[in-house]
């Protein structure tokens, strides 16, 4: 369910989201980015969190705007498919930088193989891993 088209936010082009114990976050933040149409930097947490981002309609920041994104990635099935969600749709994305969490060092290893190997619609797309 889309926030109303009268709450469009055309001005904010940085976000930090942050959403602890919310029930479908990954969908509720992807149905706000509807809302703000000429964001360009997403600062947020994938821990925890749903499937099912894949049948949502595609936000026109993500293909117009989006130059990056910093994230917190744990490693769960959850963290791959956010990642890959915008990773697919971002065509102007330039950076995405990856801090990674609570993980040893052989995880974050095996974990930055599958992200590098992730398909990305920008050609400009630096992943950077800290």
């Amino acid at each position: 369910m889309r926030l109303d088209p009268k709450l469009v936010f055309h001005n904010l082009v940085e976000l930090e989201f942050h959403s602890y114990y919310c029930y479908r976050k990954g969908v509720r933040l992807v149905e706000f980015l509807h809302n703000v149409p000429n964001l360009k930097t997403l600062i947020l947490d994938l821990a925890d969190g749903e499937e099912g981002l894949r049948s949502l309609p595609i936000p026109s920041c993500l293909l117009f705007h989006f130059k990056e994104i910093i994230s917190g990635v744990d490693g769960s099935k959850y963290a791959f498919e956010m990642i890959s969600y915008f990773l697919n749709h971002a065509m102007v994305l330039e950076k995405l930088i990856l801090k990674m969490i609570n993980l040893l060092g052989k995880d974050e290893l095996c974990i930055l193989k599958k992200l590098l190997r992730l398909p990305r619609n920008s050609k400009k797309c630096e992943v950077v891993v800290h």
